[in-house]
């Protein structure tokens, strides 16, 4: 009996030492041994783990067991997320929402999968598979704009605007809420006869379908109410829209595409855009898009916070009703054409704080149903905003 004892021991560890080497690597479970204690046996076991057996060493063989080699090791079952664990998460950013469209949160980076609990998000680093963690808290955040007059002939003009945001369940779809903001104040030629301060308020969702674990769709709609708020009209409320592909075609290439709907009165009523986004590393990104195209590099990391420098292009401007001398209700269109150059800072894909600067060509106000239009000189801008 004593000898057969041997015999099984060693054959125990041939056996141990051979799987060890094919698997190339010997690791416990992953439970503690007073789990792995309570739940199998009084021994410890230490095993190297090959699928759904496990190949014991000597130190935790039974010899009452009708195959002392091999176990098998249990299967963990899929549970349900609760709804306190679905409230717990939230794909970082959107990206491009905030600089196209007031409806629309952040790129397209926000997203959801149902059933894990998990989604694809944009790529900033160069991670194919990467997954980010949903968050459903409230985000907030707000910018400041300068552009000078440049004299009594010039247009300049001071913008505050602010927006929150959050990420609510109906039923089982994610709905991304965005409420918006903002104030105008207009430096302007008196035979103009603008009024010196508009306003624009907006609300929007945006809810994101994940097709894949690459390939993502955003659909959103809002309302906007731009003015100087003297008289109220039901067609002054300006619908709004957009969709939105995403998808991530190799480890250092992702692209997007899809069109805005920013009202039938709005300078750029309806918008397409589309390009690629390419990193090399996860320090550069080269946002190569129509219409705002953007070369970023970070210069500076400590921790989870980092410094990132900037130059890109785009349109701007604004639209909104107001009341002329005749007591009728016109619409007011203001458009540019920008080159910008700036330097933010981000914690994780957040940019908690951003100052730009900007050269304005091709500026132009056109007051509509008078059939005036005035061409302004090129100017020169600075923009701070916040993100938190």
């Amino acid at each position: 009996m004593s000898i057969r004892l041997q015999s099984l021991s060693r054959t125990a560890m041939k056996l141990t030492l051979a799987a060890a080497m094919f698997s190339g690597s010997s690791f416990a479970m992953g439970e503690d041994s007073t789990t792995q204690s309570s739940r199998y046996s009084s021994r410890s076991v230490h095993a190297t783990q090959r699928g759904p057996e496990v190949v014991a060493s000597k130190e935790s063989i039974d010899l009452h067991h009708t195959n002392p080699m091999v176990y098998e090791a249990p299967v963990a079952q899929p549970s349900e997320i609760s709804e306190e664990e679905k409230e717990q998460f939230l794909s970082t950013s959107l990206g491009y929402g905030d600089e196209y469209s007031t409806a629309v949160s952040a790129p397209p980076q926000t997203s959801y999968a149902p059933r894990q609990g998990y989604a694809p998000a944009h790529r900033s680093s160069c991670t194919k598979s990467k997954r980010t963690p949903i968050d459903t808290d409230l985000h907030m955040g707000g910018a400041f704009r300068i552009v000078p007059d440049y004299g009594d002939e010039g247009f300049g003009l001071q913008e505050i605007d602010g927006y929150a945001k959050k990420m609510v369940f109906i039923g089982d779809f994610p709905v991304i809420v965005k409420v918006g903001g903002g104030i105008s104040l207009l430096d302007s030629p008196a035979p103009l006869m603008l009024p010196q301060e508009v306003y624009e308020l907006s609300l929007g969702g945006t809810v994101p379908f994940p097709v894949s674990d690459d390939f993502m769709v955003l659909v959103g709609a809002g309302v906007s109410l731009p003015g100087d708020f003297q008289q109220f009209e039901s067609d002054q409320i300006q619908l709004t829209g957009q969709v939105i592909g995403t998808y991530q075609w190799t480890e250092h290439w992702s692209l997007m595409g899809g069109v805005f709907y920013f009202g039938e009165d709005a300078p750029f009523p309806i918008l397409p855009f589309g390009g690629a986004t390419y990193t090399p590393y996860d320090g550069l990104r080269y946002d190569l898009f129509l219409p705002r195209p953007r070369v970023a590099k970070r210069f500076y990391q400590c921790g989870k916070c980092s410094w990132w420098g900037y130059v890109g292009g785009g349109f701007g401007g604004g639209s909104w009703y107001i009341e002329r001398p005749d007591g009728e209700s016109r619409f007011l269109e203001y458009e540019e054409y920008q080159f910008l150059f700036g330097l933010e800072r981000r914690i994780g894909d957040l940019v908690t704080a951003d100052i730009e600067f900007g050269y304005l060509m091709g500026r132009e106000l056109n007051i509509d149903d008078e059939n005036l239009s005035y061409e302004l000189d090129n100017a020169l801008s600075v923009r701070f905003s916040t993100n938190f």
